[in-house]
C-alpha cells in the first residue's frame, strides 16, 4: 500500500487536512454533511458524558460555558485554563488541544482507513519556539506520528505544483502572503530547478504580525457595534453576560462574511438572546472598510512587505515573479488588492486570477507534498531554511542578541564572553530568549521578548577568574546547541578548550 502523508493546517478558526500519496491530493473531509465544506471550525465542547464534539456540532450549540474556540490563540498564552461546568474542573489550553487532536486522529484513520499515517502541522511564523513544541506535543500525545512541524507560508509553497514540473529549468522567487484567522505570514522564496528532476528552496526572509480575521471581528464589533448598537448591547450583556460579547463578535464575523463572500454592499440577521429576544443587527461593507483605515491595516501590510525585503540583500521587489495569497482572510479583495498595488505587474499577480478556493486549502496541500518530498525525494529536492527570530540571552536584565533573524538553520555564532561575576550570580544558569522585533538590547521584561529556555551549567567543571565563551546553534531540527569554553594554558601556549555542551530544552 503506498504510504499516505497528511498535512494538517491547525487554524485558529478553522482545520484543513489533505492527503498525498506521492500522485494525487485528496482533500479529507472532516464534516459530516455533505453540503458542508472539507473543513472543520477549531472549536471543541464538552458533553456531561464526558464525550468531546468537535468542529461545526460544537459550533452550532449555544452552550457557550462548555465549549472553547480559538485554542490556537489560547496556546499563545504563558497559562490558560478554564473551568468546564460539564466535566468538573479547570482544562489547560495544551489539553484542549490534545483533546482535538485525538478527534482529528480517529477522523483521519477512519477516513483513510490508515492508522499510522504521517503527518506535518502547520505554525505561523511568528508562533515563539514554546508555541511549537505546544503544538507538537499536543499532536504527538494523541498519538499522530509528526515528522516535522512546519511554517504555514513555507508549506504553503509545495502546493503551488508548477514548481516542481521536472521540464522547467528555471529560477523564480516567489512571495507567499498568508492572511489567516490569528495572523499574517510572510516568506521569500528561491526556487531553483534543473529541469532534470533536481530543484533547490531556498528560503530567503520570513516575517508576520500577530493580527489575522479574529482581530478583524474584533475591531468591527468595537469600532462599529459598540457605538451603533449601544442601547441593544447594553440589554443584551444584563441577559448574557460573560457570553455576550464571544456571541457577538461571533455574530458580527458571520455579517462580516456574508459580505465578502456574496459581494454585497450590506448584510443583516438577527439575533437571539439566551432569554429569546430578538434583534436586528447589519452591517455594511462601508463600515468595514473604515475599521480597515482607522486600523491603518493596509500600511502596517505595505510595511511588513518592505521589511521583509529589507532583512535580504539577495533580492529586490523586482526579482518576484510568482506570488501566491493563501489562508481565509486573504479571500477579501481589499487585502488581495493590496498585494495588486504593492507588485504593480499582473504577469506576477492578478487579483482577478486567484483561486482563492483552493488557497484556502493550499497550506494543508503544501504540508502534505512537502513531508513527501522529505521522505521519498530527499536526494532531489534540496532545502534550505532559515530562522524566523531574533535568539539572545538575559544579561543585567537585558536581552542581548546573539543570533539575528533569517540566517540560515545551523548557523553558529562566533565566540561570545559570559562574564564570571554575571555567572556566579545566577547561579550558572542561562536563561535564553527570542523575539521577532528586530531589537539588539532592550528589557527582559519588554513586550514580544519571550522565553525560550534555561541552561545549567556544571560550575566545577570551570576555573575561568573573568569570562567564559560560547557559541550558538539552531539546529534544523529546533534544537539550541550551546558550547561552552575557556582559555586554558595547554602545552606551554593559550588554547581555547571546550568545556561542556548543552541542547536548549524549549520551554523548560
Amino acid at each position: 500500500m503506498a504510504k499516505t502523508y497528511v498535512g494538517i493546517d491547525f487554524g485558529a478558526c478553522n482545520i484543513k487536512t489533505v492527503a498525498y500519496n506521492g500522485k494525487k491530493i485528496r482533500k479529507i473531509k472532516l464534516n459530516k454533511h455533505q453540503t458542508d465544506g472539507e473543513e472543520i471550525p477549531n472549536i471543541i465542547y464538552y458533553d456531561k458524558n464526558n464525550e468531546i464534539k468537535v468542529g461545526k456540532a460544537a459550533r452550532d450549540g449555544t452552550d457557550y460555558k462548555n465549549r472553547i474556540t480559538y485554542i490556537k490563540r489560547k496556546l499563545e498564552q504563558e497559562s490558560w485554563s478554564k473551568y468546564i461546568e460539564n466535566i468538573g474542573r479547570d482544562i489547560t489550553a495544551q489539553e484542549v488541544a490534545t483533546d482535538i487532536f485525538k478527534w482529528l486522529k480517529k477522523t483521519i484513520s477512519n477516513i483513510l482507513s490508515e492508522n499510522d499515517f504521517k503527518a506535518v502541522i502547520t505554525m505561523p511564523v511568528c508562533f515563539s519556539e514554546v508555541q511549537k513544541n505546544r503544538i507538537y506535543k499536543a499532536a504527538t500525545d494523541a498519538k499522530i506520528n509528526v515528522e516535522a512541524v512546519v511554517t504555514e507560508p513555507f508549506a504553503a509553497l509545495f502546493s503551488i505544483e508548477e514548481l516542481f514540473d521536472e521540464a522547467e529549468d528555471d529560477e523564480q522567487i516567489v512571495l507567499i502572503f498568508d492572511f489567516g484567522g490569528s495572523t499574517l505570514d510572510l516568506s521569500l522564496l528561491r526556487v531553483e530547478n534543473d529541469g532534470d528532476g533536481e530543484i533547490c528552496i531556498t528560503e530567503l526572509a520570513s516575517g508576520g504580525m500577530h493580527y489575522g480575521g479574529i482581530n478583524i471581528d474584533e475591531d468591527i464589533y468595537h469600532e462599529i457595534f459598540e457605538s451603533k448598537y449601544a442601547k441593544e448591547i447594553a440589554a443584551i450583556k444584563a441577559v448574557d453576560k460573560d457570553i455576550a460579547e464571544e456571541k457577538l463578535i461571533g455574530f458580527v464575523r458571520g455579517l462580516k462574511e456574508t459580505i465578502f463572500g456574496d459581494e454585497e454592499e450590506k448584510a443583516d440577521n438577527i439575533y437571539y438572546s439566551e432569554q429569546g429576544k430578538s434583534y436586528i443587527f447589519e452591517l455594511t461593507y462601508g463600515e468595514i472598510i473604515s475599521v480597515f483605515e482607522k486600523t491603518k491595516i493596509k500600511q502596517r501590510i505595505i510595511d511588513l512587505l518592505d521589511n521583509l525585503l529589507e532583512t535580504t540583500d539577495e533580492v529586490e521587489k523586482e526579482d518576484i515573479t510568482i506570488v501566491r495569497p493563501f489562508g481565509g482572510t486573504s479571500k477579501i479583495d481589499y487585502f488581495r488588492e493590496i498585494i495588486g498595488e504593492y507588485i504593480d505587474d499582473t504577469d506576477i499577480f492578478d487579483n482577478d486570477d486567484c483561486d482563492m478556493d483552493e488557497a484556502y486549502t493550499g497550506i494543508a496541500a503544501g504540508a502534505a507534498r512537502y513531508l513527501y518530498f522529505k521522505k521519498e525525494e530527499e536526494d532531489t529536492v534540496e532545502i534550505h531554511n532559515i530562522i524566523p527570530f531574533n535568539i539572545g540571552i538575559e544579561e543585567n536584565g537585558k536581552f542581548v542578541k546573539y543570533i539575528n533573524r533569517n540566517e540560515r538553520y545551523g548557523f553558529e555564532t562566533l565566540y561570545r564572553p559570559l562574564k564570571i561575576t554575571d555567572l556566579i550570580k545566577n547561579n550558572y544558569m542561562l536563561n535564553i530568549y527570542q523575539t521577532f522585533d528586530d531589537l539588539i538590547e532592550t528589557d527582559i521584561d519588554a513586550d514580544g521578548i519571550v522565553f525560550m529556555g534555561s541552561v545549567q551549567l556544571d560550575k566545577k567543571l570551570y576555573t575561568a577568574q573573568d569570562a567564559v565563551l560560547f557559541k550558538m546553534k539552531m539546529a534544523e531540527d529546533g534544537r539550541l546547541s550551546i558550547r561552552f569554553f575557556e582559555q586554558r594554558l595547554e602545552n606551554g601556549e593559550n588554547e581555547i578548550v571546550l568545556v561542556e555542551s548543552k541542547q536548549l530544552k524549549i520551554g523548560g
